[in-house]
């Protein structure tokens, strides 16, 4: 997806923040869901997020999926701690898209969240009994 951006004009840019839990249930959804995600956004009307390792991208369905903002270039290598922030670019591809940016992180990190959830009750797991395990 990174690669489609290069070619498309935006109207601004900026360094951004992502906190952490934010970054860690993309990671985590990538590995566990799917790769890539894509995810509508409730009250965001025809906008969808799509997810994949190297960039999170909102895109206009009614618009041939023109993006309205991006994130991408996550600085996450070398991150020392799961709790740390992550630094990205933003771009903006319309005036107004700045004002739907935090809208979307929280509205992803609740869907993110209810689907991942959703996932783990359908995995079955079972209890394994070591060798030489005593019983109390």
């Amino acid at each position: 997806m990174k690669s489609r951006l290069r070619d498309l004009s935006h109207y601004g840019t900026r360094r951004l923040e992502v906190p952490a839990d934010n970054f860690n249930r993309v990671r985590l959804g990538l590995r566990r869901l799917e790769n890539p995600i894509r995810l509508s956004m409730p009250g965001l009307h025809n906008v969808d997020l799509l997810l994949d390792d190297e960039t999170w991208i909102a895109v206009d369905q009614f618009h041939r999926d023109a993006p309205v903002l991006a994130l991408t270039d996550f600085e996450s290598l070398g991150r020392h701690s799961l709790q740390a922030p992550v630094r990205c670019r933003v771009y903006f591809y319309y005036a107004s898209s700045e004002l739907i940016l935090n809208r979307l992180l929280q509205s992803m990190h609740r869907l993110l969240g209810a689907r991942l959830e959703q996932r783990r009750g359908m995995v079955r797991g079972k209890v394994l009994t070591f060798p030489g395990a005593c019983d109390a």
